[in-house]
């Protein structure tokens, strides 16, 4: 029986196999055997249609959104090659071995690339992004659909190029998007005519944020490089190689060239070896000379040399800011250059000398590399979430990584054991002696977990301090030199969009205190006792409105939650997420780990609040490890060896961008972190201003209960505060 919905163009048709609209004939099969089939429904709420598009990283569907009675877009991700689908069905079929650790690899860039797009949605020029999802053992990108046309088919039906001024103006509104998504850390890699959209209302839309990211990156040399000739730069051909925003410029560049020709520019690897590249006046454009220099200079092939932001280039394009030509530039930079290397070279003499010096009468450092480990083998133990699903993904993830290090380190065997987090703490405070594992974390461990480790003295002079964030305060932060963490998390205040708007607010983009938050709308903030204990508002209290201030303690610029008055009537059990999801919370106190959960209950409609506090902000430290004092010194040894190959890139990789969890301590995977969650993009002029209680964070932590208990949750007078802080023995 026909449905009585077209699957083509979502219009009532009745019961008829042929829409009276559209002519599409009901039961058509995909023109790809790898697509779904129109009818499928996704999520339970979106029916697929036909294909719009697709290309080697996916797919996008016409589909109807049943829940709101809309028409949208769903993109599929189908890395091509990596997996495949048996005609008709839903399920994808990942392939093994290297193919599935790229494709989860990719995945998780796919997924962030829409959290990330969702911010956007309030921006014009950015196609919005309503709503992402795992499923059908991949992943989904619900979007806007947009009726219009591609520039590239506008350009075409045009006769192949545009007036420079209709040009102009819609390269203009493509900056705009791009000065948006920079300053989010984003780069969009594709800029070309095909992924700038023109709507029926004459709207300019910048598409496809996703494939050209996933072509970037160490650990994606299996995918294919996303190119489009004559609109990608040099940089974008080679699978390592460093890309900002100037990558973009080039595209936007090229775009704005071809738009104004007629003619796409030659493509940049063939420049690199003979640069034949007219000018767009050599081409017959009736364009200024300094447009001519801006279109050049955006097209440079040395990165360098082109703009390094935008609003530069729309400076020099709308403003005739001065500028000279690629070539004109290069060259007075080479005679600024030669006159520094010489001042270079006479510093490099002296330090030569300086250090033959120095080599003969200083001794060499000890580290894991300068000394020999015996074969032997080590036992470590790892939390992993309680719920199955993820265990499963997080055990997988500990074999590839314990897989390589093994590959690198033949003479170690490692036996590892993955317990639930609720099971691990006690299972490991019930074994002592040669039974305790050689390796563990003390991640939620009580008392004075510290007489059960051994120094990591010979760990800490491996490590190239340079190489990591927070290791040159090591010793200060762990005393004891018993423990080493991996990652951390940040405190962070998360708003809801949606209720603000509701309730006629705007949500700051940051705070210098508490006061920033009350006092105009009769919302009552609360106090939630599963925070650390570090972070509780020490000294605050009640006002008449039950909302909790801080006092004169040491988070005082700090809230845990603000509730508007319907929060009242959340049901027994239901937690801060379950508030934000009914819409009936403003502000929420959590922290950096926290914002994967956020984004999954507010898909473009939260805010993220910098805390400025005076500058500095409060973390903590995450996936804290130990050596065992009861291991043979050999194996104390090739723990540290672990230990050590968990901070580099591979591994940092595994468990921070892959799991989406914490903030890792390598430098180079941090700066993708921040790049895959332009959220927290104020962290990174701030990782020397985040104050962490290190060792005595578990002290700190019990303190906290102890005051919630004792003196937030309770009406007491400031003689029963002094008598609880004076008798405190915790």
């Amino acid at each position: 029986m026909a449905s009585e919905i077209c699957l083509n163009c979502f219009k009532e048709k009745g019961h008829f196999d042929v829409c009276p609209y559209c002519g599409f004939v009901e039961g058509t099969p995909p023109e790809q055997a790898f697509h779904l089939y129109a009818g499928v429904t996704l999520s339970g709420r979106y029916i697929i249609g036909t294909v719009t598009g697709f290309g080697g990283f996916g797919t996008i569907y016409k589909a109807w959104d049943s829940q709101l009675s809309t028409i949208v877009a769903i993109k599929e991700f189908y890395p091509a090659g990596l997996v495949s689908r048996v005609p008709g069905t839903k399920e994808v079929v990942i392939f093994s071995g290297d193919k599935k650790d790229s494709y989860l690899q990719a995945k998780q860039r796919f997924l962030s690339e829409a959290r990330n797009l969702a911010m956007f949605n309030k921006n014009p020029s950015i196609v919005n992004v309503y709503n992402f999802f795992e499923e059908n053992n991949t992943a989904y990108i619900v979007m806007e659909y947009l009726d219009g046309v591609s520039l590239r088919d506008y350009m075409a039906n045009k006769g192949g190029k545009l007036p420079v001024d209709e040009a102009l103006e819609i390269v203009r509104h493509v900056m705009d998007a791009l000065i948006a998504i920079h300053a989010k850390g984003i780069i969009h890699r594709d800029i070309h005519p095909g992924n700038i959209f023109i709507t029926a209302n004459n709207r300019i839309k910048l598409l496809d944020f996703g494939a050209a990211r996933l072509s970037t990156g160490e650990d994606e040399a299996t995918l294919t490089v996303v190119v489009t000739q004559g609109y990608a730069s040099p940089e974008q051909y080679r699978t390592k190689s460093k890309q900002g925003p100037y990558t973009d410029i080039y595209g936007l560049g090229a775009t704005l060239y071809k738009m104004i020709t007629g003619v796409v520019p030659e493509e940049a690897l063939d420049r690199q070896v003979k640069d034949k590249q007219k000018k767009p006046s050599e081409m017959g454009a009736d364009v200024s000379e300094n447009l001519n220099k801006a279109i050049m200079k955006a097209m440079a092939l040395k990165a360098e040399i082109r703009f390094q932001n935008v609003a530069a280039f729309r400076d020099a394009v709308f403003k005739n800011s001065k500028i000279d030509y690629p070539e004109v530039e290069y060259k007075k930079r080479r005679t600024r250059r030669g006159i520094l290397i010489a001042g270079v070279m006479a510093v490099l003499v002296a330090l030569v000398v300086t250090v033959s010096l120095y080599s003969t009468v200083l001794k060499p450092i000890q580290t894991l590399e300068s000394i020999g480990i015996d074969p032997d083998t080590i036992l470590v133990w790892i939390p992993v979430s309680d719920d199955a699903d993820l265990q499963q993904t997080e055990t997988e993830a500990w074999q590839r990584i314990i897989d390589g290090f093994q590959a690198d380190n033949s003479q170690i065997n490692v036996e590892f054991e993955t317990i639930p987090a609720l099971q691990y703490a006690e299972k490991l405070n019930a074994v002592s002696g040669a039974d305790r594992p050689a390796l563990f974390c003390a991640d939620g461990l009580e008392g004075n977990w510290a007489e059960s480790c051994a120094p990591l003295d010979l760990l800490y002079t491996s490590l190239d301090p340079s190489q990591y964030l927070f290791l040159e305060n090591y010793k200060t932060l762990f005393p004891s030199k018993k423990a080493m963490p991996l990652g951390f998390k940040v405190l962070t205040l998360y708003g809801n969009d949606q209720v603000a708007k509701n309730m006629g607010l705007t949500i700051p983009d940051s705070i210098n205190g508490i006061d920033g938050l009350f006092g105009n709308d009769g919302s009552v903030g609360i106090d939630d006792k599963d925070l650390p204990g570090f972070l509780m508002l020490f000294g605050a209290k009640a006002d008449t409105n039950g909302a909790y201030r801080a006092g004169d303690g040491l988070a005082d610029s700090v809230i845990a939650l603000y509730h508007s008055q319907q929060a009242q009537s959340m049901e027994p059990g239901s937690t801060a997420f379950d508030a934000l999801k009914a819409d009936s919370l403003l502000y929420l106190l959590a922290d950096t780990s926290d914002l994967r959960t956020i984004q999954s209950t507010l898909p473009g409609y939260y805010s993220v609040i910098d805390i400025e506090n005076g500058g500095k902000l409060a973390g903590e430290f995450s996936n804290l490890w130990c050596v065992s004092n009861t291991a043979t010194e050999n194996q104390q040894n090739a723990a540290m060896k672990l230990l050590a190959y968990l901070l580099n890139d591979l591994s940092q990789d595994g468990f921070y961008l892959q799991q989406d969890s914490f903030a890792p301590l390598n430098k180079a995977i941090f700066e993708q972190f921040l790049q895959l969650n332009p959220d927290f993009a104020f962290l990174n002029d701030k990782t020397n201003n985040i104050q962490f209680a290190g060792e005595y964070t578990p002290q700190l932590k019990t303190f906290g209960d102890a005051v919630y208990d004792n003196i937030l949750t309770k009406d007491v007078t400031d003689d029963q505060i002094r008598a609880f802080l004076e008798g405190y023995g915790g």
